[in-house]
């Protein structure tokens, strides 16, 4: 449907919720750099990386691509975005993913 940003969904991740989100930017070799340093925090505290050189790849990869083809040729339908975080973030508190 419409290009956002991750900043922009985490602003409004923050809203829908109520939760404080922490909007930490850091340039590009920072984030590279810290991947290995991250790793083993999570490994050492027996949690599922938030922060990898995956999730990072992914952030820094386009993603801005037309959906018109799918809308015009599958019947496709577009929803807000806001609704659609609405939805992710019910689901991640059903899940404990997230605390109310």
């Amino acid at each position: 449907g419409e290009y956002i940003t991750v900043m922009e969904i985490l602003r409004i991740f923050s809203q829908i919720s109520g939760k404080k989100t922490l909007l930490l930017k850091a340039p590009t070799w920072l984030a590279r750099l810290s991947v290995p340093f991250f790793s083993v925090w999570y490994k050492l505290r027996h949690q599922t990386p938030v922060f990898s050189a995956y999730s990072l790849f992914t952030v820094l990869t386009n993603s801005n691509f037309s959906s018109a083809k799918a809308v015009r040729d599958l019947d496709y339908r577009i929803r807000p975005i806001e609704e659609t975080i609405r939805d992710t973030a019910g689901w991640l508190k059903k899940q404990k993913r997230i605390l109310n």
